[in-house]
């Protein structure tokens, strides 16, 4: 059978793991002709994430999931070039196969159809791009968390907000996601400091120029903040 092939490209640490391996076998048992290979980026020593990844090749089928261990990487560079190195060589394998079902030189018969990416690589996106296949963004966190971030990121690059002067405030804001107004000086430490709060709202605005957003979550626990996104965000 030939299979259509999904890369996750999740975020090192258990949290963005986990969630994003559950999702991978969630999607193989609803559709038979798709198969996931999910890249394992290790940069720090973690037993507890090592013993994790050392046991999934015997906990899910290997012939629908797979999982490639990268080098351990210090630099951000060196993690791009592993990725798009392993990316064209997947996209080579496809093109040589005719991408319908045709062996490829590993004896394989999958076809690259794009990317999931964690919520915190999505600098990655431009590798899809490169490759020729759609990027989608996988959100770990809440529906509604997905919302503030993506409302933060409005005010800051349209309304020319600065986020951090938010911190120790007394007004409240309003929020799409949210039901009721949040108060300012509740909202997570890394959107109000100078130093990572552009860079984690970068993410936010990256996300919009993805093919979508798979949110770690289902319709009945947030219905008011599955319903904001059908407004403008």
């Amino acid at each position: 059978m030939a299979y259509g092939e999904l890369v996750f490209i999740p975020t090192p640490g258990m949290g963005h793991l986990v969630s994003m391996v559950e999702m991978a076998k969630l999607l193989v048992h609803h559709d038979p002709q798709l198969s996931v290979t999910v890249l394992i980026i290790k940069f720090l020593l973690d037993s507890a994430f090592n013993s994790y990844t050392n046991s999934l090749a015997t906990s899910v089928d290997a012939a629908r999931i797979r999982f490639v261990h990268l080098p351990r990487v210090n630099i951000d560079t060196d993690l791009r070039r592993q990725l798009a190195h392993f990316l064209y060589g997947k996209q080579q394998a496809s093109r040589q196969a005719g991408c319908c079902g045709t062996a490829n030189s590993a004896g394989s018969n999958r076809r690259l159809v794009g990317l999931l990416l964690d919520m915190f690589c999505t600098t990655m996106t431009e590798l899809a791009d490169e490759v020729g296949v759609p990027s989608y963004v996988f959100f770990t966190s809440s529906a509604a968390f997905l919302g503030l971030m993506l409302h933060l990121q409005l005010l800051q690059d349209e309304q020319r907000l600065d986020i951090t002067e938010f911190k120790d405030s007394a007004i409240e804001l309003d929020f799409p996601s949210f039901e009721k107004p949040l108060p300012a000086k509740v909202l997570c430490s890394v959107v109000l400091m100078k130093k990572s709060v552009r860079t984690f709202l970068e993410h936010a605005k990256m996300m919009r120029g993805t093919g979508g957003n798979v949110i770690n979550m289902f319709d009945e626990l947030e219905p008011h903040a599955v319903a904001s996104f059908a407004g403008p965000y």
